[in-house]
C-alpha cells in the first residue's frame, strides 16, 4: 500500500522460490565408493575369479569324462518317469515344509520379539532364554533328535513335522531378533506409538492397520535393515 502511494519507491519483488534438488540415493552408504584404481582392481579380480571357476568346472568335467561318469548309460535312469516322480515328491514335500515353517516361524517370531521387549521381567527372561538356546543349538542336531530320539520315547511324529518343528524353532528365534532390532531402531516417540506397529489403539495391538503398512514392517523390509 505504501509503495503505491510513493511513486519513486519501487515495489518489493519477491524472489522466486527454488526447489532444492533431491539427494540421489547413495548405494554406498555402507562403504566408500571405489576410485579408478579400486574399480580396476575389482574388474581384474572378477575376471580372474571367473576364469578360475571356469577352469575348475572344466577340470571337474574332464575328470568325470575320463572315469566314465558322463556315459549315457549312467544318466539313463533320469529319463524314466518313476525317478522323476520320486524327485518331484521330495520337491513338493520341501516346498510344503518351507511354507509351514515360514508361517509358524513368522508368527512365533513376532510373539517372541514382543516378549523380548516386554516390561514384565519373567516374560522378557523366558523369551530371551528361548531365543538364545534356539540360536545356539544346531538345527541338524534337533532334526536328528526328532528323527531318532523321540521315537525311542514313544513320540513319533509324521515325517513332515519332524522337519518342520526343528526349522520352526530355529527360524522363529532368528526372526524374533530381526523384529526386535527393527522395533528398537525406531525413534523413541515412534516406537511408543501404537501406529508404529500398525495398531489402531494401544488396547487393540492385535488388530493390524490395513490402510497403510506399519512403519516397523517398512523398516524391516528396507535394504538398510538387513545391513544393520
Amino acid at each position: 500500500m505504501t509503495a503505491q502511494l510513493i511513486p519513486d519507491r519501487p515495489a518489493p519483488v519477491r524472489a522466486a522460490r527454488t526447489k532444492r534438488p533431491r539427494k540421489a540415493y547413495a548405494a554406498a552408504f555402507m562403504y566408500d565408493a571405489p576410485g579408478p584404481r579400486g574399480r580396476r582392481n575389482i574388474l581384474i579380480g572378477t575376471v580372474l575369479s571367473c576364469l578360475a571357476i571356469a577352469g575348475l568346472l572344466g577340470y571337474g568335467l574332464w575328470q568325470f569324462a575320463s572315469h566314465g561318469q558322463l556315459a549315457p548309460e549312467r544318466w539313463a535312469p533320469f529319463t524314466e518317469w518313476p525317478i522323476w516322480n520320486y524327485l518331484l515328491v521330495g520337491l513338493l514335500g520341501t516346498l510344503e515344509a518351507a511354507a509351514i515353517v515360514a508361517v509358524l516361524g513368522g508368527v512365533l517370531g513376532v510373539l517372541l520379539a514382543l516378549g523380548r521387549i516386554s516390561r514384565l521381567r519373567p516374560v522378557r527372561f523366558l523369551s530371551g532364554l528361548y531365543i538364545e538356546i534356539a540360536r545356539t543349538v544346531p538345527v541338524l542336531l534337533v532334526i536328528y533328535l526328532m528323527l531318532f530320539g523321540l521315537p525311542q520315547l514313544g513320540i513319533n511324529l509324521p515325517v513332515l513335522w519332524k522337519l518342520v518343528v526343528p526349522l520352526t524353532i530355529a527360524n522363529s528365534a532368528v526372526f524374533a531378533e530381526i523384529v526386535r532390532a527393527g522395533i528398537l531402531s525406531l525413534p523413541a516417540v515412534s516406537a511408543r506409538r501404537p501406529s508404529a506397529w500398525g495398531c489402531a489403539r494401544a488396547r487393540r495391538c492385535g488388530s493390524w492397520c490395513s490402510r497403510r503398512p506399519p512403519a516397523t514392517w517398512r523398516l524391516l523390509s528396507s535394504p538398510s535393515s538387513s545391513a544393520s
